[in-house]
């Protein structure tokens, strides 16, 4: 009952049919290709947007440049990549379990338009990528240096996951041409999932490494004393820093002081406000003078 049920429903999402489709196997076979083939390009696409998302102000610059109007263009375009890379993902999985079951596959027309319009979206990106954007390949590169162990890991375990559906569907191929194409396509992926690593360099594994880079005390060293204050800017000097970064505010009776919060309660992280001035523990940096200031306590935690 459960089996029939579970049928039913894998039906329902891959094919919209309630009963079993009768249609061309071979062809059935070359769309489940298509959708493995429009699956590993989203979750590629998907992939160089995260990478690149450190710099996705200069997307939304250019955007704004165009079109005159500021939206987090940025976000939008890693939500559609997002969408698009699950859909197409749970669609092959559907595909997957399908073989699994021995149900026959007839993709759905609409899901057909969708894998299409998937392949559109990623070849778009990838051109303007190249168009507008393409000194970011070099860091989109230098992270899949980094990444690749993990992503080799990845996909070992999908090629472990599958391949038992792989050897099944070898078994139940009907013709020979079916059985060598199905064999040579996982021989073949597997060999480059397994023998990728030697066509990549590590970052890291180089004998020309360029000067390491410059320390700029964030605050001081606020990891190692509290931050904005003497004690840390002396350890961040330490080690070795060549500059400081700081946050200088205004007090009621407009002295300088050092301070990086603001707002309500911008004292309470930092400093004993709460025990020192009751009740004034949520008012502004305006509300202070320089002296009131200078009674906090900004340290005790040493």
């Amino acid at each position: 009952m459960m089996l029939s049920i579970s049928r039913t429903c894998l039906r329902g999402i891959y094919s919209c049919h309630w009963t079993s489709p009768k249609g061309d196997r071979n062809r059935a076979c070359c769309w489940l290709s298509f959708l493995s083939f429009v699956s590993i390009l989203a979750l590629s696409w998907m992939y160089v947007c995260f990478i690149a998302f450190n710099d996705h102000n200069d997307v939304n610059c250019q955007a704004f440049k165009a079109l005159k109007k500021w939206v987090n263009w940025y976000m939008i375009v890693m939500i559609i990549s997002a969408v698009l890379a699950t859909y197409c993902l749970l669609l092959l999985v559907f595909g997957l379990l399908h073989l699994a079951i021995r149900e026959p596959l007839d993709l759905h027309w609409l899901h057909k338009v969708f894998c299409f319009l998937g392949l559109l979206t990623v070849t778009l990106g990838t051109a303007g990528f190249c168009i507008k954007w393409k000194e970011e390949w070099q860091t989109i590169y230098m992270s899949f240096q980094a990444t690749a162990p993990f992503l080799q890991l990845g996909a070992v375990v999908a090629l472990t996951l599958i391949s038992w559906l792989v050897f099944q569907s070898y078994h139940t191929a009907q013709t020979a041409a079916c059985k060598v194409f199905i064999m040579v396509t996982f021989l073949v992926v597997s060999a480059a999932v397994f023998l990728c690593p030697l066509a990549i360099c590590s970052p890291c594994i180089t004998s020309n490494l360029p000067p390491k880079p410059a320390l700029v005390g964030h605050r001081g060293a606020p990891m190692l004393a509290p931050e904005n204050t003497m004690m840390s800017f002396r350890k961040s000097m330490e080690c070795g820093v060549v500059a400081f970064e700081t946050d200088v505010q205004l007090s009621k009776d407009m002295k300088p002081f050092l301070m990086h919060d603001d707002g309500p309660s911008f004292l309470l992280r930092t400093t004993d406000v709460k025990e020192t001035f009751l009740g004034r523990d949520a008012d502004m940096h305006a509300n202070f003078t320089l002296q009131e200031l200078q009674t906090l306590n900004a340290g005790e935690w040493l």
